[in-house]
C-alpha cells in the first residue's frame, strides 16, 4: 500500500542516517510493481519490466505477479552495499515480516551488533538539561554589571561598550514605557540589520515585552497585516522606514531620549514568558506567528556556550 511504502522509506532514511556518511551515497527504495499481464479493451497484453540498474545508494525492489505467485526481484549497488551484509539483512528483515506482525515502521534493519552499538555507544552522548529559569537579559545584564567598559556589539568600525548599551536602552526604555507598553505585550522592530537593531531588542526585553523583527524590505502591505495580527503595540524604527507602518504609533530610534532617566523599574520575567515572535513567509497563505520563549532560547545558549567553550 501507500502507507507500507512511506513506512518502509523511512526505515531506509533511518538506516542511512545512522550506518553512512551523508555525503557518501542517497539511500533510497524504488519501487516497481506492475500485473504480469493487463486487458487493454478485449485485448490480453503482457508486462515486462524492465528496470534500471540503480545508481549509487539506491536499492530496487521490483514484485511481479506471475501465473505461480509473486516473484521478487532486488537490484542494488554491490560495491556500496558489500560492507554492509546487505542480502543478509534483507532476509533478516523478511524472516521477521513472516514470523511477527507489526507496523512496517517498528521493524529493524540492523543487525544485533549495530542495535547495541547505537544503544550503547551514541547514548553516551547525552547532555544534562541546562538552567533554563529566569530570562535571556539576565545574562547580559550580569556582563554588563561585571565588565561596563567592554566591547558589547560590535558591527565594522562602529561599537558599543556594555556601559554605552545600557544607556541607550534605557533611554529608549523610559520612551516606551512611556508610549504606554505593558509587560507581555508585543513590540516590532523595522530596522535594518546592525547595532540600533541589537539595541532595539534590548530595550523591548528591558520592558518585559516580545519583540517581532520584521523585513525592512518587506512590502507595506505585508508589514501592516502583520503589526495588527501580532497586536502589535509600538514599532521601533527611523524616520525613513516610518512611512511604512500605515499610521502605527512608533519610537524613532535616532532621536534624542537622554530626558529619561537611567534607572527603570524591575520587571519580572519568567522562562515561560515569550522572547520573540517570527512570521512564516506566507507562500501558501497569509504569515503566520510562531512564538519562542525565554526558556528555549536559553536551552539553546547554554548549547552554544557549551559546543563553542564559551565562558565569558
Amino acid at each position: 500500500s501507500k502507507q507500507s511504502v512511506s513506512d518502509t522509506r523511512f526505515i531506509s532514511n533511518n538506516l542511512y542516517s545512522q550506518l553512512f556518511d551523508p555525503s557518501d551515497l542517497n539511500f533510497i527504495y524504488n519501487y516497481f510493481n506492475m500485473p504480469s499481464a493487463i486487458d487493454i479493451s478485449g485485448q490480453k497484453a503482457s508486462i515486462e519490466i524492465n528496470a534500471a540498474m540503480p545508481r549509487p545508494g539506491e536499492i530496487h525492489f521490483v514484485p511481479k505477479e506471475t501465473p505461480g505467485g509473486l516473484t521478487l526481484h532486488l537490484n542494488y549497488d554491490a560495491s556500496v552495499f558489500t560492507e554492509v551484509d546487505f542480502l543478509q539483512r534483507v532476509e533478516q528483515l523478511l524472516a521477521t515480516l513472516l514470523t511477527q506482525e507489526a507496523m512496517i515502521s517498528e521493524y529493524c534493519f540492523l543487525n544485533a551488533h549495530e542495535a547495541q552499538q547505537v544503544m550503547a555507544t551514541f547514548e553516551q552522548s547525552h547532555q544534562p538539561h541546562a538552567n533554563t529559569s529566569g530570562s535571556v537579559l539576565a545574562p547580559y545584564l550580569k556582563a554588563a554589571t561585571e565588565n561596563p567598559e567592554q566591547i558589547a556589539i560590535k558591527q565594522g568600525r562602529d561599537s558599543l561598550s556594555y556601559q554605552a548599551l545600557e544607556t541607550r536602552t534605557n533611554q529608549l526604555a523610559g520612551e516606551l514605557l512611556t508610549q504606554g507598553v505593558k509587560p507581555g505585550q508585543a513590540v516590532a522592530i523595522v530596522l535594518p540589520k546592525g547595532l540600533n537593531f541589537v539595541v532595539s531588542i534590548v530595550t523591548i526585553l528591558k520592558v518585559g515585552a516580545h519583540y517581532v523583527p520584521l523585513d525592512q524590505d518587506y512590502p507595506d502591505q505585508r508589514i501592516r497585516y502583520i503589526l495588527n495580527d501580532a497586536n502589535i503595540a509600538v514599532v521601533m524604527t527611523n524616520t525613513t522606514l516610518s512611512k511604512k507602518l500605515g499610521g502605527a504609533l512608533w519610537v524613532d530610534v535616532d532621536a534624542d531620549y537622554t530626558h529619561h532617566i537611567d534607572a527603570l523599574p524591575i520587571v519580572q520575567v519568567s522562562e515561560s514568558d515569550r522572547l520573540y515572535m517570527i512570521y512564516t513567509s506566507g507562500s501558501t497563505g497569509q504569515p503566520k506567528g510562531v512564538a519562542v520563549r525565554h526558556r528555549q532560547a536559553l536551552n539553546l545558549l547554554s548549547w552554544y556556550c557549551s559546543e563553542m567553550k564559551i565562558t565569558a
